[in-house]
């Protein structure tokens, strides 16, 4: 069990900015396509927003910025 928590942090102190990507820039990302778009599926829309979400935070962690330490 103290293999499993070591990785889990190793993890996600590694990949912390593209789950904040995924995590909080999708879900504003919904968001705004759901108050513009709302007459089509919105499991399309999650589905685009989270999308779009992870792509930003692969991007912010390739070119490494740090708006979260």
């Amino acid at each position: 069990m103290n293999n499993f928590g070591e990785l889990l942090k190793s993890h996600l102190s590694n990949w912390s900015l593209v789950w904040f990507g995924f995590l909080f820039w999708g879900s504003i990302f919904s968001a705004f396509l759901l108050l513009f778009f709302n007459n089509i599926d919105q499991v399309l829309i999650y589905m685009i927003g989270y999308s779009l979400g992870i792509v930003f935070g692969f991007i912010s962690k390739f070119k490494k910025w740090s708006w979260i330490n």
